[in-house]
This record gives C-alpha cells, structure tokens and sequence, in this order.
C-alpha cells in the first residue's frame, strides 16, 4: 500500500507521533482511535494518499484534521484513516501583494503573531481564543473580531491549492476553476483536501481590547449596553459577551457571571462608544493596547475566562466533553438576549448530578454592512442580509453524560430558535452555520439556496464520492 519515495510520516497505533495526532483535540468526546495515522508534508504526499491509499480500498473511511477544534466527532477525526495535516504549517509573507501563503495546519495565533510581529499587518481570522486551526475554519466560514470590517475568514480568500479527490494537484481562484473556489469557500471538506491558502492581510495598528467581568446583578444593565452599542454600527469595534454558568473544578461551585470584551481596531475608540459598559460595576478587568498582549491574554484550549478570579482566566479540565451550536441572527432584541441567559442559567441545577462544567451564550452583534463586501461563496452570506451566530457552548465530564447534555444543548438551540423568529430576528430557514452546529444539522440546512450548485460541483470534482467517506456535513452527489 506505501511506497518509501514520499516525504509523509506514518504513524502506527501506540506511536508517540500516533498519540500526538489523536489526543491534540479541543475536545476529549471529539476524540476517535484510528487503526492509522498519516501526516504529509507536500501535496504530492496527499495526491498519493488520495490515489493509492485511499481510492482503491472503497470500504476504508478517513477524517482529515487541522486543528482539531470543531465539536462533533467524525468530521476531524475517524476510527479508519487520519491524515493529519500538521506538517502544512507554511506562513510566507508576499510584500509585494501584501498576501500571505498559509497552511492548513497552522492556528491562527501563530498568523496573526507573525505577521504583525514583522510586517505590521494581520488576518482576518479567528480571535474568540488560542487554537483554532486555520483549515476548518475556512472550510467553514470564519466569524472574527474583524468581520465588521471585513466579512468573513472566507471573503479575504485569494487562491486554494487543493488536492482533487483523484489526485490532480491545482490551484484555483476567482479566474480559475472558480466553481471549485468558491464550493471550497465554506463548503466543508466535500471537494478536496485543501495544502495552501492565500489570504488577503490588511495593516495592524494598536488596539484597544478591554475585557471586563459582570456579576449576575449588573446582567440587567448590560443587556441593555449591549442593546444601545449594536446601534450604533461602528465597523471597526466588536463586542463580544460571553454569559457563563460554571463549576469551580476545585470547590464545585456554581456560579453565573458575565465576560465582555471591548474591542476597537485602534489604540483609541471614538469618545463614549463603550461607555455603556464601563459605567457598569465589574469585579474584574483588563486592558490590552497591542495585538500580542490581546493575543497572549486570549483563553486556550482548556482555558476560560472566569469571573471572579483574580486573572480572568483559569483552567478546564482536559477530560471534557462538549457541542457548539448556535442561532444564525439579524439582529439581537433585549427580550432574546434575556432568554438566552436564562436558559444558560436554568442547567444550573443539572451540574451536579451530570458532571456539567460550563455552558455559556456569547452574545455577539455584527453591524448590519458585514456582508456588503462579500464575494460568492458555498456559504449563503450577502449584501443586504446580515447573519451572525448566537453562540452557545456546553461543556461537561464523562461519556456516561452525553445522553443528557447533547439532548439539552439541541433542544436549548430550537427554543432559542423559536423565540429569534417571533422576536423577527431570525427565520426558520436560516442558513446554520457550518463551525457551530450540532449533528442533528444537515447540508441543506447550512448551504440552502446553494446547495443544489453545490452537489453539481461535486459530481464535476469528485463523480467517485471519495469524500464522502470523510466526516463533516456532506453534501450528496445529486
């Protein structure tokens, strides 16, 4: 099955190159046992794997894994073949284009601190916490503290190298194979394995980012800060709160407080844009006036921010279990947010008895142009429609408790759902969002008016369905 004339490294069950690939997830419940582990390091290594590893054996299925951090598992990992794509880990900075060249196996706190670091420009990429590897989030979407400014991770796409799934090697763009550059544009792992993005950058000043802790008797308050902010439509701020019920791993305690980050992509915000919220009392705050301080103050993989501790962040347990989901919005009204935390709030109880750890809503407004300036994706995003997820996050401890949270979490998201449409915030067929939705969402559900294209764009690239032995949201052959 291998030949020894190629440059990817096998790693065999029980290997320590096997361990690292299989246990380095954001999530212990994402995590699967492959009877295999491969990680390539040129694409002619992934043209091999595709054509000789892969394509002759039908009954062998494989996962491809970036950075690992999406929830559900078998979309990046896989009880049969994993092809770890760590070793694409390229940051080329062109000065002349001002695009920089990155690999799939990259996370976007090393772009980011690159790039600033030595060219004083940056990405638009992810930015909620550490980790977050660049490969899913392209094939997903890509929401940011930026995205005001300048849409999604994917509307700053420039080209893709990609590996076909018969193993032809190309580069594609808005001129060139554009059907498959813009089905590669958030449309999951369904066309390809993508070894290279080309990615606009814009330049990187100072920043202001000031995150602040709530207690439950300023939520009230805040809500309502969050409410006059989100009028005001100021593209190059972001606000993020992150509403969050939680178990002290050490005491036990449960508790529910608030975390708000005031962004401003500029050493100094215009007067009174946050004073809403700084009027408000906090236990807790920082200020960050550099990208790279934001940048290493931002929680990691097993990190939070957590009111009430000195430092704002402190540690998860490495065994938890856990979904994303979301509720794609227009807009947000105070009576929706209320609802949010309230539900957030109503598991309180639950922690207990089913080991919960934490589950927060992150209520994040986008201004309503976001998408003015987005090119054609596999993602329904455009001009004049404004969308942005209502993030909700459970976390919790031991197998034995996914059947309790994973019905929770889902039926938490469709009465959310249900009050976004009545609040008009929201409507039915909305399209969900790939990075953040459960398993009970489908393809359709995410791709909508797109999705029928889509399956035609796969017949052209894949007619073997070869990626449809991966994991992911697949998108049938028609």
């Amino acid at each position: 099955m291998f030949s020894h004339n190629h440059s990817f490294t096998i790693s065999p069950l029980g290997s320590p190159g096997y361990i690292t690939s299989t246990t380095s997830y954001y999530w212990l419940s994402s995590e699967e046992s492959p009877a295999l582990v491969i990680l390539p390091a040129i694409p002619t290594d992934v043209q091999y794997i595709l054509q000789s590893v892969i394509s002759p054996y039908p009954s062998v299925m494989f996962a491809v894994k970036a950075g690992g951090h999406i929830a559900v598992p078998g979309f990046n990992s896989s009880n049969g073949i994993l092809i770890d794509m760590a070793l694409f880990n390229q940051i080329s900075y062109d000065e002349t284009t001002t695009f920089v060249d990155v690999g799939p196996g990259q996370i976007w706190d090393n772009v980011s601190t690159t790039l600033v670091k030595y060219y004083n420009v940056n990405v638009n990429g992810a930015t909620t916490c550490k980790n977050v590897g660049v490969g899913g989030f392209n094939l997903g979407g890509g929401y940011g503290n930026k995205s005001n400014q300048f849409g999604l991770a994917i509307d700053n796409i420039q080209a893709i190298d990609v590996v076909l799934p018969n193993g032809d090697i190309k580069t594609v763009n808005a001129k060139s194979n554009t059907d498959l550059f813009q089905a590669l544009k958030g449309g999951g792992n369904n066309f390809g394995i993508v070894t290279n993005w080309t990615l606009s950058t814009h330049p990187q000043s100072g920043v202001y980012s000031h995150v602040l802790n709530y207690e439950l008797q300023y939520f009230p308050r805040l809500i309502t800060a969050i409410m006059e902010f989100s009028k005001l439509e100021v593209p190059k701020s972001n606000v993020e709160a992150v509403f969050e019920c939680s178990r002290d791993p050490e005491t036990g305690i449960v508790s529910i407080g608030a975390s708000v980050e005031l962004y401003y992509d500029a050493p100094s915000p215009p007067a009174g844009l946050f004073d809403a919220f700084l009027a408000i009392p906090h236990s807790w705050q920082r200020l960050d006036r550099t990208w790279q301080d934001r940048q290493d103050n931002l929680p990691g993989n097993h990190q939070t921010y957590r009111f009430g501790r000195p430092n704002g962040v402190n540690d998860i347990p490495t065994t938890f279990r856990g979904r994303f989901s979301s509720v794609m919005v227009s807009h947000y009204t105070a009576l929706l947010i209320e609802a949010a935390v309230m539900a957030a709030g109503s598991f309180m109880e639950k922690f207990a008895s089913h080991q919960g750890f934490q589950i927060y809503v992150d209520i994040w407004p986008f201004v309503s142009t976001i998408f003015d300036n987005s090119p054609p994706s596999a993602w329904p995003h455009t001009k004049g429609n404004p969308s942005g997820p209502l993030v909700i996050n459970f976390k919790w401890e031991g197998q034995e408790n996914d059947a309790f949270w994973l019905p929770a979490i889902e039926a938490m998201t469709a009465g959310l759902v249900k009050i976004a449409v009545e609040q008009g915030c929201s409507t039915y067929d909305a399209a969900q969002y790939y990075n953040l939705s459960l398993d009970n969402v489908t393809a359709s559900d995410i791709y909508r008016g797109n999705y029928t294209q889509l399956q035609t764009v796969r017949q052209k690239y894949d007619p073997d369905n070869i990626m449809g032995r991966t994991g992911g949201f697949r998108i049938p052959l028609p």
